[in-house]
């Protein structure tokens, strides 16, 4: 291609003068509106004290919408004279049981079951939902992993525990029968025969029994076996996702687990697996001063609790392993330890953390209710005060009467 070949080809490529004044022309507004587009927010930028108030927000809204919270709320702030007089009239009905917040959020007042009945009662907080935010507040607490798909019971104590609403067991026990993932992931529960008997224990961790959740699918750390450990006492379940499940490996789990946390047991209770009937594990017993006790072959009724948990584990497991994109089954595992051993046992009516550690764990479920601290004098005194003005006015107009 000679000179003149390669000059007709540039300018025929090149863009016509005029097109080029209008480029230059369009290009400053161009980079002006580029600046001007804010970029999308970063995890790390967001405050979460404003996302907090941002949700408290709504719900203060939501609150108000609906007429029986709406009017509650009036009289609550003193304003009862704009109301009709039945409207007025239900509203005190239910004034005592309510407190509004300094962000004008509806809480209803009750006692804390824990709390001693010879002493004064201690207040007990719980966030009001409007009917429109009933299926947030049941997603988060039963479909999350906090939530672990547990059962109606658990559920409703959860949901209990800071929330309040009309009809709420009727609510958790339609949203947890209608769980798609439940109804798929779950069997009926069997019926309860005749217990046999067995060995029990009389404070947390004198006596820990331990099986493996198998086969679950390869993880993307490689981990292809669940071993659990629970406190025959308090219920209290602890996991470890393992890749290889020799008698060693399984002696280091047991120490890390329950050893360095808990101290040694007294009794260690398993089936007949070969890894812990191994010399090595026995060895590992014996130097923790620890009794090894194996059930009998073909009964696995006698460490019925363990294979209890190890079923629970596996239905919450399943749920999320199933799923294609949920690879990752050993870190849930572990959120939904937490969130079994966070959920109301049904033999004594507390949560194996709250046996445990004496008190009941901060979660983000609490957090989005965010309620006030509770028991705190200033509330307490002010409910009080509240209870002994009305106690005061319904005495004024029986008297006027």
């Amino acid at each position: 291609m000679g000179q003149d070949d390669a000059d007709r080809l540039a300018e025929s490529n090149a863009v016509p003068n005029e097109a080029q004044n209008a480029l230059r022309e369009t290009l400053p507004a161009t980079e002006a509106l580029t600046a001007a587009t804010p970029a999308p927010p970063d995890a790390e930028d967001i405050d979460p004290l404003s996302v907090q108030e941002e949700r408290r927000r709504r719900v203060a809204a939501a609150q108000d919408e609906e007429l029986r919270w709406s009017n509650l709320r009036t009289v609550l702030r003193g304003e009862d004279t704009s109301l009709g007089y039945k409207a007025a009239r239900d509203a005190w009905k239910m004034a005592d049981r309510f407190v509004l917040s300094e962000d004008e959020v509806l809480y209803f007042v009750g006692t804390n079951r824990r709390s001693d009945p010879d002493e004064q009662q201690e207040m007990w907080m719980r966030l009001v939902v409007p009917s429109t935010m009933v299926q947030e507040v049941l997603q988060s607490c039963h479909d999350s992993l906090e939530g672990g798909h547990q059962g109606i019971n658990r559920t409703y104590h959860r949901v209990k525990a800071d929330y309040y609403w009309i009809g709420l067991y009727a609510d958790v026990e339609k949203h947890v029968r209608s769980c798609p993932d439940c109804c798929s992931s779950k069997s009926r529960p069997q019926l309860r025969g005749y217990s046999p008997g067995n060995v029990l224990a009389e404070r947390p961790f004198q006596m820990v029994s331990m099986d493996f959740v198998i086969p679950l699918p390869k993880s993307r750390r490689g981990n292809t076996a669940l071993l659990l450990f629970q406190c025959s006492f308090t219920g209290f379940v602890m996991g470890k996702a393992m890749s290889d499940t020799t008698a060693l490996v399984v002696a280091q789990a047991f120490e890390e687990c329950v050893y360095r946390r808990f101290g040694a047991p007294s009794l260690i209770r398993h089936d007949r697996d070969p890894r812990f009937m191994s010399e090595v594990f026995q060895v590992f017993a014996e130097m923790m001063q620890s009794r090894s006790r194996a059930t009998l072959s073909y009964r696995p009724q006698a460490n019925g609790q363990q294979e209890r948990s190890v079923k629970t584990v596996m239905q919450s497991v399943r749920v999320y392993a199933e799923d294609p994109l949920q690879q990752d089954w050993d870190e849930i595992a572990e959120k939904l330890i937490f969130a079994i051993n966070n959920s109301q046992d049904g033999t004594w009516k507390e949560t194996p953390f709250y046996l445990v550690h004496g008190w009941d764990a901060q979660s983000t479920l609490k957090a989005m209710s965010s309620s006030p601290k509770r028991g705190s004098g200033r509330q307490s005194d002010a409910l009080a005060w509240r209870r002994e003005v009305n106690r005061q006015q319904e005495i004024a107009l029986s008297m006027a009467k």
